[in-house]
């Protein structure tokens, strides 16, 4: 019986650390503040759908800047969607 109450608690235990470890690793993009949903048209016809925070003007260029990637989309036209 003592075993089983044992095993209860470490199980119990466990999912409450494993659901901490979750909340606090995954990306929550609905804190950040990303503006609004735009379509980027290149001049070879290739789409990208992103948000509005990701799009840096710098300079003369236009520049994505996501969380692990970087493009240069200067010449892309950039249409908001609704």
């Amino acid at each position: 019986m003592k075993l089983i109450i044992k095993l209860m608690l470490f199980s119990a235990a466990l999912l409450i650390v494993s659901y901490l470890i979750f909340v606090n690793t995954s990306d929550r993009k609905e804190d950040l503040e990303l503006g609004d949903k735009v379509t980027i048209i290149m001049p070879n016809g290739t789409t990208i759908h992103t948000y509005e925070g990701y799009i840096i003007k710098d300079g003369d260029k236009l520049i994505y800047k996501g969380k692990y990637d970087e493009y240069n989309i200067t010449g892309g036209v950039v249409e908001y969607e609704e």
